[in-house]
């Protein structure tokens, strides 16, 4: 099995992890990731489509803009990826302009200088919705561009949505194949947790209500801040 990696760093990601999940994932017509991140799982599988959940818009933003206009994202991305922004004054200049933009398309493109750009890739939110992470004094951050292709071909299989992973695991239907969050090495074994169709009122899993977010089908947006936070 040849690997395909995520454009993004994440923390959690289960890049190293895959072959021994897809191994291990039933078949079925559609994979249900209700925690997508990065999206290791969803590249190195083959479902005849996807339904790809995350609570944190900025990240599903960037996906939705990233499979609608794959050409224009990328060029335009491209240029944020230059030795002059490669340094602290830039990168606070250019996190604040995230944190203030309320265009999807800019923030979408900034959110991968950032995560490229930041210390170790991570993703974080202080209790106003501001990202935080400081600059991560790399040598010259990758532009990840054949990894963007590769995202946005398979997303045309895709469809991204932002809500509470309980609403998202009843969307499922009978043919449908949840992967879960979980996916962790335990005393030498992988342990993961999938299924096939939850039924609606019969999960048992509790949670804040998700918010709809249309992007950039639905254009506005930007001031939806993700739930999870840090404090500075």
């Amino acid at each position: 099995m040849k690997k395909t990696r995520a454009f993004l760093k994440w923390a959690g990601g289960k890049y190293s992890l895959v072959e021994e999940i897809a191994e291990r994932l039933p078949a079925g017509r559609v994979l249900l990731e209700p925690f997508v991140g990065a999206g290791s799982v969803f590249l190195n599988t083959d479902y005849d489509a996807y339904v790809l959940n995350d609570i944190n818009p900025d990240l599903i933003c960037l996906y939705n803009h990233l499979k609608v206009m794959p050409d224009n994202f990328i060029t335009e991305a491209r240029k944020l990826f230059v030795a002059e922004h490669n340094h602290k004054a830039a990168y606070y200049r250019l996190r604040t302009q995230f944190n203030q933009t309320e265009t999807t398309f800019e923030r979408a493109m900034l959110f991968l200088f950032l995560n490229r750009h930041g210390f170790n890739g991570l993703c974080r939110y202080n209790k106003k919705g501001g990202f935080n992470v400081p600059f991560g004094s790399y040598k010259k951050p990758y532009f990840p561009e054949k990894e963007l292709w590769a995202f946005a071909e398979k997303a045309q299989k895709a469809t991204f949505i932002c809500e509470s992973y309980a609403d998202a695991i009843k969307r499922a239907e009978e043919d449908w194949v949840i992967y879960t969050l979980c996916a962790t090495l335990q005393h030498g074994e992988l342990h993961h947790l999938f299924s096939r169709r939850l039924h609606p009122g019969r999960s048992g899993h509790t949670g804040a209500a998700g918010t709809s977010y249309r992007c950039p089908q639905g254009g506005a947006g930007a001031n939806q801040q993700p739930r999870h936070s840090a404090d500075p």
